[in-house]
């Protein structure tokens, strides 16, 4: 039962840390976003992203601080999701795909809220 009861906290992290990584392997695509969407910065602030999201993940999976982790990943993801992912401001296909991306974010927040309440799963 203890194996079963890792599996979400895995899950949450491993999400976090596959999505840091992802950032960094797509550096240049993700700044010329940013800076399409006129977010100031772009460089330091992704390179911040990057090592929160691959340490608090990482953290996450170990059950290293995990309260800890999950809370500093809560803000920065929502905060992240409406920048990026701000699907009310678009039109089309490009509005739902958006949507999708942003419900999946916003899911994945709420796991980290769990963690932070009640910490290891």
């Amino acid at each position: 039962m203890l194996y079963i009861s890792l599996f979400p906290q895995l899950l949450i992290g491993f999400y976090f840390l596959f999505f840091g990584l992802w950032n960094g392997y797509h550096w240049k695509p993700t700044i010329e976003a940013m800076v399409s969407k006129k977010i100031p910065f772009a460089s330091p602030l992704l390179a911040f992203g990057i090592l929160l999201e691959s340490i608090a993940g990482t953290a996450i999976i170990l059950g290293i601080g995990i309260k800890i982790a999950a809370a500093v990943l809560i803000p920065f993801d929502l905060v992240a999701v409406c920048l990026f992912h701000n699907f009310w401001c678009m039109q089309g296909e490009i509005r739902r795909l958006n949507m999708i991306i942003f419900i999946s974010n916003t899911t994945a927040t709420l796991g980290a809220l769990i963690l932070l309440l009640v910490g290891s799963i």
